[in-house]
């Protein structure tokens, strides 16, 4: 059984307050991290962060996202003991990989890359992982509010870190090693909340329950390497036919918005993952579907209305003079950025039916889709903005396709096994 609606409501609330703080604390060290580092510099760093996420991906098979599903919070910790095992296996191979094709990676990523990058890159993923499977940990639990606030200490460090960089010789590197700072407080703290379960007791590593979920790994794994790829896309046009200093741009306009949507969307799409996973009772997931969306819908409205009427000059008086041109690109991509708000907390909504195979055909046809866009574009020599204008519609698409085929496994598993009871 879910909990009642103010139970619900109540731990996205928790989830959202801590969210929340770590957002907007994000949001604050942009105007400083924009007036220190050029928007090249930050350009390149967003191409980095795609390489972290690809690689966090590449080391643990996307399990740790799954913790949630375990039969127990005891079957979660062991689950988390394993896969954390297999990643740090897999970290020891994967710059060795990186190594052996490093032109190919360059070429794709569109950055240069040193051994020095290399290992920030692949210990950056494995903390991500880590941090990750942390939390789930603790929401298993439901330790909701605690659970958000590694994000908060992150971001300060940060934001502490990046300052120190720009002004020494590490500037270069300084957004990435001020990432994985970041990254190694929040999985400091997070042990410490969990009282470090994860490494009490003997380290008996079992692949049981993990089998289990081997197909919706694969699927997200998949799923997540295309979502890469569709990140990457946008900023690989924009960096081979506008220049480097309209990438950085592009993507503070980008990143900007992405925070706006994790902190409305993201505590949604936790809690309502958890509710979905633990409950076989269909109305009750109807009835979750129908509170989550309206939610969304009622959040983002007038926070994306406020940004529609402010990006203009907002973005200038906000991250400085450099960063005019972010703020009419914000314009128009927060269309798109309002619909992944709230097509995102439902995308879950498969994997708790163990629909597996749907995320990876959805995704499938967002990059494919964005790919022959993107070509088409290029040959025709379109300028900027109406790039990101056709970018935007088939982005809208693409989500709106999304709710409606979510929501209709949800009916038709409802339907069928009400038709199995009848009969029954």
């Amino acid at each position: 059984m879910i909990k009642p609606k103010n139970k619900f409501h109540s731990d996205i609330l928790k989830m959202f307050s801590g969210n929340m703080i770590g957002q907007v604390l994000g949001l604050i060290s942009i105007p400083v991290v924009t007036r220190i580092y050029a928007p090249e510099l930050y350009g390149e760093y967003s191409m980095y962060l795609q390489l972290v996420i690809a690689t966090s991906i590449l080391l643990s098979f996307r399990y740790e996202h799954l913790l949630i599903l375990s039969s127990s919070h005891k079957a979660a910790v062991n689950n988390l003991k394993s896969i954390m095992m297999i990643a740090l296996v897999a970290s020891l191979i994967l710059p060795i990989f990186i190594l052996s094709n490093k032109n190919l990676v360059e070429q794709y990523y569109s950055v240069k890359l040193d051994n020095y990058l290399i290992l920030i890159l692949v210990f950056s993923g494995l903390l991500t992982c880590l941090s990750y499977g942390l939390e789930q940990n603790l929401q298993k639990k439901e330790v909701f509010f605690r659970s958000t606030l590694g994000d908060v200490f992150s971001k300060v460090v940060f934001f502490i870190f990046a300052v120190i960089c720009a002004y020494s010789s590490l500037k270069e590197y300084g957004l990435l090693l001020s990432l994985m700072l970041g990254l190694s407080i929040k999985v400091i703290y997070l042990l410490w909340i969990s009282k470090f379960d994860v490494l009490a007791g003997k380290q008996r590593f079992s692949f049981k329950e993990l089998k289990g979920l081997s197909k919706r790994s694969l699927a997200l794994v998949y799923s997540h390497l295309l979502l890469v790829s569709t990140q990457l896309l946008p900023l690989q046009y924009v960096a081979a036919n506008f220049g480097k200093n309209t990438l950085g741009q592009f993507s503070l306009s980008l990143a900007t918005l992405s925070l706006v949507v994790l902190l409305g969307s993201q505590p949604m799409s936790k809690v309502y993952f958890q509710r979905m996973s633990k409950t076989n009772t269909n109305q009750e997931r109807l009835d979750l579907w129908n509170q989550t969306i309206k939610l969304a819908i009622m959040i983002s409205s007038p926070v994306f209305i406020v940004i529609y009427f402010t990006s203009d000059w907002g973005y200038q008086f906000v991250f400085g003079e450099n960063w005019n041109e972010a703020g009419s690109l914000a314009k128009i991509l927060l269309f798109s950025s309002y619909f992944a708000f709230i097509s995102r907390p439902m995308e879950s909504t498969s994997l708790a039916l163990n629909i597996w195979w749907y995320s990876p055909l959805w995704h499938s046809l967002r990059v494919f889709s964005m790919y022959l866009l993107f070509e088409y574009l290029e040959k025709n020599d379109i300028q900027l903005e109406q790039s990101l204008e056709y970018f935007v519609y088939l982005l809208i698409i693409v989500y709106i396709i999304d709710i409606v085929v979510q929501r209709t496994f949800l009916k038709r598993n409802h339907e069928e096994k009400n038709y199995k009871r009848i009969i029954n």
